[in-house]
């Protein structure tokens, strides 16, 4: 086997990795998305920084808003001085109003990815944009892909950055860059999966709790066996997943566990087949009206099995 056969194989094997750890993403808005979306990019290279924003962009490269940061390192020890560039790095992308991207509608039609150097201008690319986020981090080079996250609106976009601090590695080689453009496609649909193809805003985003109460919920559980899993009184599970059938737009425990595996998108209802299908609404519904659940027939289809229903028990809107 020659030389690049052999890196052709590590690069299949690194992009194999990747898109195992993306495909296991919470299919929801969860505030530990961001972290694990970077985490799955660091496979790339070993030691490293990731980081990953997603925001919308105007055409002169600034962000006129920002959603999410995701930050993650891998080959460092858990030192102090680790810590504090993770700290470092989380906040100055959670506030950089400057990119330093000049794209056009056909770079987001297509996506860009390359490496900060390239983009930004050769030696002096920690000092614009988006590098200056590595100013104050020991990297070497820094592998970036910018895609367009969804059609619905304009400039919103999905930044990942993977910053190598290899000390023996000048620069990033043509299988890292080559790895990021192959997976950069199948985080974006994941992205949009749990995040979706509008701007969000962190009232939308499941806390740490009602992640744990969601992921409960899909193993079948009840709110009382919550409840004592989690040392909460049943009223405070009971209010999580009130909760939840709000951000996550569910009418049923059976949409609530879809949305959290992936089954279903926000604007999708379950059918219930106990109704006749003429008083039926649509499986998918698109407009703020046709999202509205059609509550009166579907309180009489089931008035006589709420007793035995789980839905019952954890409160769910008739």
């Amino acid at each position: 086997m020659d030389a690049q056969q052999f890196r052709g194989i590590g690069a299949l094997s690194m992009a194999t990795a990747i898109t195992e750890v993306v495909c296991d993403l919470p299919a929801v808005a969860t505030l530990s998305w961001g972290d694990r979306a970077a985490e799955a990019l660091g496979l790339i290279a070993s030691p490293c920084w990731s980081c990953i924003m997603i925001g919308t962009l105007d055409t002169s490269g600034a962000l006129i808003s920002h959603e999410a940061t995701g930050v993650s390192q891998r080959g460092f020890s858990g030192s102090d001085t680790a810590r504090s560039a993770e700290l470092t790095l989380r906040s100055k992308t959670e506030r950089i109003q400057d990119t330093g991207l000049r794209l056009n509608p056909a770079d987001l039609r297509v996506g860009v990815t390359g490496t900060l150097p390239s983009l930004l201008g050769g030696d002096v690319w920690r000092t614009r944009g988006l590098g200056q986020l590595w100013s104050d981090i020991a990297v070497r080079d820094v592998i970036l892909s910018a895609q367009k996250l969804g059609s619905i609106e304009a400039g919103r976009v999905l930044i990942a950055m993977v910053g190598l601090a290899d000390a023996n590695l000048e620069r990033a080689t043509e299988e890292q860059i080559a790895v990021m453009k192959v997976t950069m496609p199948l985080l974006v649909r994941r992205a949009l999966m749990a995040i979706g193809a509008r701007r969000t805003t962190s009232s939308r985003w499941l806390t740490v709790r009602e992640e744990q109460v969601l992921n409960e919920l899909t193993l079948g559980k009840s709110v009382r066996q919550i409840a004592e899993e989690l040392g909460r009184s049943p009223h405070t599970i009971h209010d999580h997943v009130k909760s939840l059938h709000r951000k996550l737009n569910a009418s049923s425990r059976g949409e609530l566990v879809a949305r959290a595996l992936g089954y279903l998108d926000e604007g999708q209802r379950i059918r219930d087949r106990s109704i006749p299908s003429e008083q039926r609404q649509p499986e998918i519904q698109t407009t703020a009206a046709a999202q509205m659940p059609a509550r009166q027939p579907l309180a009489n289809a089931l008035n006589g099995a709420r007793q035995e229903s789980p839905a019952a028990e954890i409160g769910i809107p008739a």
